[in-house]
């Protein structure tokens, strides 16, 4: 109760207050001014700068009851108090806007709040951000630089130990260590290039569609000594009759087929050798 009497003055943002010591006929508050308002009430030019003199403090008495009822307010430390000035020590005031301009390493409305975070605890987030507002719209976190796009500068950089691990670049550039998406993912413009490890698809399959007059599959060896196999198809299964290594058509007639017993099939068109031939080493010719 005490202490939301403190609390509840315009010129008081938070206060403690606790009774020291009880009498029959007294009592002893201590009382505690942790923090300042940001825009006090007091006096829109100019109260304190955080610790104001023991006369500016009153004590009304007059709805207590009895004899000889006296209050008496007194310092118990009025030394090393919080500083309470414009823009809070870390700015310069702008007195025709009432705009602070912080110094590097600090922000907020009145350059109170530290840019900077280190915390030494092995389990608490180094830095925590919540809303809680149900009906919420904005925006969490946003980063903004009066700099042009460019790519001469970092917008976020996570670093573990020594090395980085996700990286944006100022001209939005992400790169990221290892990346696991639980949703899939899609890439409105751009392609997607891999320089190293290439692609593996676990499950499901591949699907490639192309609705531009462009190739829809092309592969390239271009290792001048290449010696490997610049297409390999693979199926596990026992059974070679019951699948196909290859199906070429259209999505109503296929026209060329490779089974997986080798069994090739030409519906239509024939087959043309332009040169070397063509040997026939068992089951003739029909």
């Amino acid at each position: 109760e005490c202490s939301r009497v403190f609390t509840n003055l315009k010129n008081v943002e938070e206060a403690s207050c606790v009774a020291t010591q009880w009498q029959e006929s007294s009592v002893e508050y201590t009382v505690t001014f942790n923090e300042w308002p940001m825009f006090p009430e007091e006096n829109n030019i100019h109260s304190h700068t955080g610790n104001p003199p023991i006369s500016s403090f009153t004590c009304d008495i007059s709805d207590v009851s009895g004899t000889d009822v006296s209050c008496r307010i007194s310092d118990v430390v009025n030394e090393n108090t919080k500083e309470y000035v414009y823009c809070g020590g870390r700015g310069k005031c702008d007195f025709e806007t009432g705009d602070c301009a912080c110094f590097d390493g600090f922000a907020g409305q009145a350059c109170t709040v530290s840019t900077y975070y280190l915390a030494k605890s092995n389990t608490l987030p180094g830095a925590y951000i919540e809303n809680t507002g149900l009906d919420f719209l904005g925006n969490m976190l946003e980063l903004r630089t009066a700099k042009e796009s460019a790519t001469d500068f970092n917008m976020i950089r996570c670093v573990a130990g020594e090395i980085t691990v996700f990286n944006v670049r100022g001209d939005g550039e992400m790169r990221i260590k290892n990346l696991v998406t639980d949703e899939g993912m899609t890439i409105e413009a751009g392609g997607l290039l891999v320089r190293n490890g290439g692609v593996t698809v676990a499950d499901d399959g591949m699907y490639v569609e192309n609705t531009n007059n462009l190739k829809v599959l092309e592969l390239v060896a271009s290792n001048p000594d290449y010696t490997s196999k610049v297409l390999s198809i693979v199926a596990d299964s026992s059974d070679l009759e019951k699948f196909s290594l290859i199906e070429a058509g259209s999505e109503a007639s296929k026209v060329f087929t490779v089974r997986g017993d080798g069994k090739t099939t030409i519906k239509s068109g024939g087959l043309l050798v332009t040169s070397g031939g063509g040997t026939i080493t068992a089951g003739g010719l029909l």
